[in-house]
């Protein structure tokens, strides 16, 4: 397989393998194909939290990593139960726009964005 990139992108990976961090250009471009497959299954995860995921999205997930998610999503939802039994709440809204900032700092690689407060 032959990857062409900008000049801007060669020289990142020259100055990588310079810094005695990675071996060789093709260490580098592993690591960042390991990372892109990280990112692509959590952007799957989500989906699948949100909206629910196509067949072929869902064979893209490997079943024991759904099935931990499924496992993770119901702990915390018994979770959620549980304190609200004992009068534990928390505001809906509250969280939410916590969650959301939570999910935009996530996503950013430069850190996060400025996130829409509700009034």
């Amino acid at each position: 397989m032959n990857v062409s990139v900008t000049p801007e992108l060669e020289r990142f990976v020259q100055d990588l393998v310079a810094s005695g961090r990675y071996r060789s250009a093709s260490e580098v471009f592993r690591e960042g194909l390991r990372l892109l497959e990280q990112a692509e299954r959590r952007r799957l995860l989500e989906k699948w939290l949100v909206d629910g995921l196509t067949p072929e999205e869902q064979a893209k997930l490997p079943a024991e990593l759904l099935d931990k998610a499924r496992s993770e999503l119901r702990e915390k939802i018994q979770e959620g139960l549980d304190a609200l039994d004992r009068g534990d709440g928390v505001d809906g809204e509250a969280f939410f726009s916590q969650w959301k900032a939570r999910l935009v700092e996530a996503a950013t690689v430069d850190g996060p964005l400025p996130v829409e407060r509700e009034p």
